[in-house]
């Protein structure tokens, strides 16, 4: 049996950013694989806030695996945007419990 886990994020301002990459590891400090195939483009670029949605799919239940949000700008600039975060890949009955809000550790530019 499978499972999967949704990212959310928010970002308070696209301007001069690309898009975003998805990162995933099997320990907080450990190594981290980029799992996003394509980067997750920005919605426009303005000051406006925008939110994101990325599915990791499928995942062993029972795992643990931690996740964090890396920014790309126009100019090739990558930065670490929230903070590595902790999931326990589980059997879902309810569909809310699947998802993880990531917080934005980057504030408004």
């Amino acid at each position: 049996m499978t499972g999967e886990i949704v990212l959310y994020w928010r970002s308070e301002t696209e301007r001069g950013y690309y898009g975003f990459n998805v990162y995933r590891g099997e320990s907080k400090d450990g190594t981290y694989l980029k799992i996003n195939k394509e980067i997750v483009h920005v919605a426009e670029t303005t000051g406006t806030p925008q939110e994101y949605v990325y599915v990791d799919q499928p995942l062993e239940i029972g795992k643990v695996y931690y996740y964090y949000i890396e920014s790309v700008s126009f100019a090739g600039t990558k930065e670490e945007i929230t903070p590595r975060t902790k999931v326990v890949v589980k059997h879902i009955v309810d569909e809310s419990q699947k998802e993880v809000r990531m917080e934005n550790k980057q504030k408004a530019r």
